[in-house]
Order: C-alpha cells, then sequence, then structure tokens
C-alpha cells in the first residue's frame, strides 16, 4: 500500500506526518511542526484573527507542497479545540478547501483524547496497569485514564496554553504572583479530574510543553524523538525549569537549549498546567511521548480499512468489526 499522511491543526501548532504502515506498525517517512499560533487572541474575541488566518494558510500551502513529493495512499487533516469554538471557524475551513484542497474534519474534544491517547501510548508499548496521559495544547488540556490499553475516562478541560498565557503571563519577566493567580484557575478547573485520577498510576504526558521539557531537561541542541521518547521528568527537575524562565526575557529564553523558537512565551502556562496536576494528584514523575494525536489518528484510520495486514481496533476474533466502545463518541 501507499503512504499515509497526517495533518493535525493544532491551537498553537500545526503538526504533519508522513508514514508507512505495515502490520500495525509505521515507519515515519516525514515529520514536520510549524508554530501556527492559530489561538491568537481567541480568548477576547472567540474569533480566529485575519492575521493568525493567514499565518496558519501559509503553512498549509508549505505542507500541501511537501505532500506533492509523496505517493500519498490516504490524507486526513484534523481541526481540535479552536475549530470547535471559533465563531467564524466555518468560513476559515471552507477557505481551506478553496486555497489547498484539504478537506477538514473537525473532532470533538473526547474523540481527541482517545485518538491522542491511541498515539501517545505507542511509546510505552508494553505498560500495563493504570495510566494517567496529559496532552496540554494550545486551546485544551486532555486527560486521559486507562488501565493498559484500554481508556476508562477521558475528559477535555478549557486550559489552553494559549488563551492562559494571553490572560496571565504577557509581561516578562514573569512574577511569581502571576503564577500563583494562573495556577489557582488551573487548580479549581482540574478539581474534579483529580478526584478519579489514580495515585498509583503510571503518569505521562504529550505534546508540545512536554517535549519541550524534555528537550531542556537534556540540552538538546537538536531536537531527537528517540531520546524523548520514554524520557522521565521529575518534578524537581520541571520546577527548575520554571524558576529559570521566570527571570528571563522572551529573547533570552530562546537562547536556551531545547526551548523551540515560538513557544518561548507558552511554555510557561503549559509548565504551570503540568505541575498543578502533579501537585494534586502527588505525582512526582511524568514519562514523555513524543507521539499523540498524528499518530494516533494514523493508526486508527488504517486499523478501520478492509484490508489483510491490519488488526482492526474494534474487530473481533471472527473478523468482524466489533461497535465502538461506550466511551468514544
Amino acid at each position: 500500500m501507499g503512504l499515509s499522511a497526517v495533518i493535525d491543526l493544532g491551537t498553537n501548532t500545526f503538526r504533519l506526518l508522513v508514514a508507512e504502515i505495515r502490520q500495525d506498525r509505521f515507519t515515519t517517512v516525514f515529520s514536520e511542526n510549524q508554530i501556527a499560533r492559530l489561538g491568537e487572541g481567541f480568548s477576547e474575541e472567540k474569533s480566529f484573527r485575519l492575521q493568525a488566518m493567514e499565518r496558519a494558510m501559509g503553512i498549509l500551502r508549505a505542507f500541501k507542497e511537501t505532500l506533492g513529493q509523496y505517493t500519498i495512499d490516504q490524507l486526513t487533516v484534523i481541526g481540535t479545540s479552536a475549530f470547535r469554538e471559533a465563531k467564524n471557524s466555518q468560513a476559515f475551513l471552507v477557505s481551506i478547501k478553496e486555497q489547498t484542497g484539504f478537506d477538514v474534519e473537525v473532532i470533538a474534544g473526547v474523540e481527541e483524547a482517545r485518538l491522542t491517547f491511541l498515539g501517545a501510548s505507542l511509546a510505552f508499548p508494553n505498560r500495563i496497569g493504570p495510566i494517567v496521559l496529559i496532552d496540554i495544547g494550545g486551546g485544551s488540556t486532555e486527560l486521559i485514564i486507562a488501565e493498559g490499553e484500554t481508556p476508562s475516562k477521558m475528559m477535555s478541560t478549557p486550559l489552553g496554553v494559549v488563551a492562559l498565557t494571553e490572560r496571565y503571563l504577557r509581561k516578562t519577566p514573569t512574577t511569581h504572583e502571576a503564577c500563583d493567580i494562573l495556577k489557582r484557575e488551573v487548580a479549581m478547573t482540574l478539581q474534579e479530574v483529580v478526584s478519579v485520577c489514580p495515585q498509583n498510576a503510571f503518569f505521562c504526558g504529550t505534546a508540545g510543553t512536554l517535549t519541550t521539557l524534555a528537550a531542556m531537561d537534556q540540552q538538546m541542541a537538536t531536537y531527537d524523538p528517540d531520546k524523548i521518547n520514554g524520557y522521565g521528568l521529575s518534578k524537581k527537575a520541571i520546577e527548575a525549569i520554571l524558576h529559570q524562565l521566570l527571570p528571563l526575557s522572551l529573547v533570552e529564553r530562546c537562547r536556551l537549549p531545547g526551548l523551540e523558537h515560538g513557544r518561548e512565551d507558552v511554555i510557561l502556562a503549559g509548565i504551570l498546567i503540568l505541575l498543578t496536576l502533579m501537585e494534586l494528584c502527588h505525582y512526582d514523575l511524568v514519562y514523555v511521548s513524543d507521539y499523540g494525536l498524528r499518530e494516533g489518528v494514523l493508526m486508527d484510520r488504517y486499523r478501520r480499512r478492509p484490508h489483510d495486514e491490519g488488526v482492526s481496533f474494534w474487530k473481533e476474533a471472527q473478523g468482524q468489526y466489533a461497535p465502538r466502545p461506550p466511551w468514544v463518541i
């Protein structure tokens, strides 16, 4: 079969993945992340700004040009939090279709959580027992609780790093008072979540905040996903990075090894979401996955296809497709 491609249109970052799948395993052929900041100003206006849409469209045109270099058998383009909420989302989706030919599938928050878990868990193939996965995004934060490979609870919260940064962390250097105010809001939002998070769980995370922290902790001059997958970050190490960042300007932050350009302003909000959950649940360590929504969509679409090589996510032993589990929207 040919190659499969997935584009994840996040509130902060657009991600492209081209991969070859054989026998339920994928090999990355091409991968690229671009900071789109589509959610710029969204917390105030609830609409995409013209400048943000133009910036996003430029990235999508570049992605289309990249895809033209490959023979793509299946392409899936996913829209997440910002597309679910923006007043002008439909008009922008029509514009994307007209200018790039991409049909964007806007998914619900719980479906985003399910697919993210499917992708992120590929980094921990032999893990058994209770798992808590956090996905800190630009427009929302998802939490997934699972026993082995089976998610039992999936929650989507409105805690996005772009909105929180615009609301509380506009000024640099950043004060401890501003951080405390943000953490109080995060703690209030996470209270119901915390009550169902097992304290003895394998705690892991995906998306830009987590992968950036893992890269910074290893002082990576060049990002290496092989050194990110499975990397353990202690709460103490995360707190050290937080205190390192607080007194710095945005320009000074960009000089730190491992900190992706374009993430220097929103990284603090992501760290504070992560630390708040770790404190509330008494987690001292978080394991990082470079895989996430893109990889989950890739595998989900592959496993749904009728072919001989794959094993469907919902296929029964007789070869028939089982009904979707009750936690799937």
